[in-house]
């Protein structure tokens, strides 16, 4: 009976609870009214915190370093027939892989843009820039605001003869900390060689607080980068096209040579002709017979290997590339002052809401 009891006074308690909780929509409305007519009286102090988010927000835009992209987009198309392979560029840097067509070319060809010999390559040369002729690594470094003391590292260079020295250590982890940070950079990118899978377009970009820096970096890289593919991919033929255009030009000189002494015999023999002067005039038609022959074959063979040269040479399709000057993509954003300020005036309003809350509710049972 006792446990009866209990049980109902609990349920009883319950409803009791359940319908104190319950409020009609008079009672809510009579609420958020008396709600409002506090914020009313706390617009003031809400205007103030709304005023400093705004201040903050446009003093945050005007800080704000400038930010000059350049970018290159490019097309790169090739005929790999007749053993135009690439794969003698990734030997060089220390890559495999299977040749299988224009678009994994295009991937070995970002893997080598990345590549540290092709970007050691980029920084090493030099630039003239803001009224200052020197390395462009001297100038990231400046813009960037990496470390100063990698410029005199630079600047001096390795020890050739001794590669083992702290000289050339030190300049190998610097040249090699410079590069992982281009690469690396990602907030914002500093630099960018990527792929569009819809469209097989490649772009190099740089973006740095120097529009002028942007533009060389971008330029250059580009220059280099299909310079370098282009004399790669096709080595092999070029060196077999001048091979057959040196070999082809030198039995050429020995023809002309040969034609020019049988011409003199034949001038010295129109007197009187013994048997045994006729013998260099034979031989000197032999020569122009045979080196006749070489000279077509050669003639032949070189047109074959420029053809070839031809159809395995990689050509670079530029879509869009830089102008100066660039426009900054850090400009002053009106779009995000406003945000910042609606932002403010609802977490503001929200925490002199929380404070009533706290005080009418929690403030009754302390006293």
């Amino acid at each position: 009976m006792k446990e009866d009891q209990h049980l109902d006074e609990k349920y009883k308690f319950n409803d009791a609870m359940e319908q104190d909780s319950e409020l009609s929509v008079p009672e809510l409305i009579a609420i958020i009214k008396e709600y409002v007519r506090y914020l009313l009286k706390k617009k003031w102090w809400i205007m103030l915190f709304f005023g400093i988010v705004v201040a903050f927000s446009v003093t945050f835009e005007l800080l704000k370093k400038p930010l000059y992209t350049a970018n290159y987009r490019f097309l790169v198309t090739e005929n790999e027939g007749g053993g135009g392979s690439v794969s003698a560029i990734l030997g060089q840097f220390g890559m495999m892989g299977v040749d299988n067509g224009g678009s994994v070319n295009q991937g070995r060809l970002l893997l080598i843009g990345k590549s540290y010999p092709i970007l050691s390559q980029l920084i090493l040369e030099d630039a003239f820039f803001e009224g200052d002729s020197n390395k462009l690594a001297s100038h990231i470094i400046r813009t960037q605001n990496l470390d100063t003391s990698w410029i005199t590292i630079i600047d001096e260079g390795p020890r050739i003869n001794s590669p083992i020295d702290t000289t050339t250590l030190t300049y190998n982890e610097v040249m090699k900390s410079l590069v992982s940070y281009i690469v690396k950079t990602e907030d914002p990118a500093f630099f960018d060689l990527s792929i569009d899978k819809k469209t097989n377009v490649l772009k190099i970009a740089f973006s740095s607080n120097s529009a002028e820096l942007s533009w060389i970096l971008a330029t250059r890289l580009y220059d280099l980068l299909s310079n370098h593919y282009v004399e790669k991919t096709t080595g092999s033929q070029k060196y077999n096209y001048e091979l057959l255009t040196h070999k082809k030009d030198s039995i050429y000189e020995l023809l002309v040579s040969a034609e020019q002494n049988f011409a003199k015999t034949t001038d010295r023999s129109r007197g009187f002709v013994l048997a045994q002067d006729r013998v260099p005039s034979l031989e000197n038609r032999r020569k122009i017979e045979i080196y006749s022959q070489m000279y077509s074959e050669l003639l032949t063979r070189q047109q074959t290997a420029e053809f070839m040269l031809f159809t395995s040479t990689p050509i670079f399709q530029v879509l869009d590339y830089p102008l100066l000057p660039l426009s900054n993509s850090n400009q002053i954003m009106p779009l995000n002052i406003i945000i910042f300020g609606i932002v403010g005036f609802i977490f503001f309003s929200l925490v002199f809401i929380a404070l009533k809350f706290l005080q009418d509710n929690f403030g009754k049972h302390l006293e």
